[in-house]
């Protein structure tokens, strides 16, 4: 979830919201197969936002009792590290910049979840960032997709393009990754976003306030959730979906 969209919710709410823990559910689903054997894991998360994404790692994914060292790097990390990095068996360590961290050890899993949209040279960055991966290691992206979906929700956010399958293979290739899966998820709700997005945003949307990602009625969050969690059972598809997911070798 973008800074732009969370400050219209609570960190509890952000962190229960079915958008969020449908990303969850990919996250522990779709990473879990290519680190379970792994011990004393290192992950590295470029972007953590609010730190979301961390606090899961802790407390619910499926590797947490693996996990060594944590790092996530966001601006927005500023005041939350305390509140989110209470697992006290685990190192955990949230920056501002990645300037102003020191690696000791490269990392067994980096995330940029969400990122890469907002890159106007993401190749040229994503080498950088490979340097800070095991030889062995894995990357896992998420990134808005079809670019049938670009709408004011799009240029609120600072996105520069929305991604296909076939785009996020090739830029990670041109960066020198190997693609070991990639998919499209969030399929469940393209016929509404399409519709909100592309039909009715004229009159529902102001472009001052161009997010539409908003507090949820208790009972639609819960069926959400439920659509999310079965969509994730099938690790998503290869059609259509308004996000695409991605795991990569450096």
């Amino acid at each position: 979830m973008d800074i732009k969209e969370s400050s219209q919710m609570t960190a509890d709410e952000e962190y229960s919201h079915w958008w969020m823990r449908t990303r969850f559910y990919f996250l522990n689903k779709i990473v879990t197969p290519f680190l379970r054997e792994k011990k004393a894991l290192r992950i590295l998360e470029i972007g953590s936002g609010t730190g979301q994404n961390l606090r899961y790692f802790l407390s619910e994914h499926c590797l947490k009792n693996q996990i060594q060292e944590i790092v996530g790097v966001d601006t927005a990390l500023q005041n939350k590290v305390q509140k989110y990095f209470w697992n006290s068996s685990v190192q955990c360590t949230g920056y501002q910049s990645l300037e102003d961290v020191s690696f000791s050890e490269k990392f067994d899993l980096i995330v940029l979840m969400d990122v890469v949209e907002h890159l106007d040279e993401p190749v040229a960055l994503l080498k950088k960032w490979k340097a800070y991966l095991k030889t062995d290691g894995i990357v896992y992206i998420t990134v808005p997709a079809m670019k049938i979906l670009w709408s004011e929700h799009d240029v609120y956010l600072g996105h520069k393009r929305r991604y296909d399958l076939k785009l996020l293979q090739s830029t990670l290739a041109e960066a020198g990754f190997q693609t070991l899966d990639s998919r499209y998820f969030f399929f469940h709700i393209m016929p509404v976003v399409y519709v909100m997005r592309r039909l009715l945003s004229r009159f529902f949307m102001q472009k001052e306030v161009a997010s539409d990602l908003q507090k949820t009625n208790y009972f639609v969050n819960l069926l959400l959730l439920g659509l999310g969690k079965l969509e994730s059972f099938f690790g998503g598809n290869r059609i259509v979906g308004t996000s695409v997911f991605g795991v990569f070798r450096g």
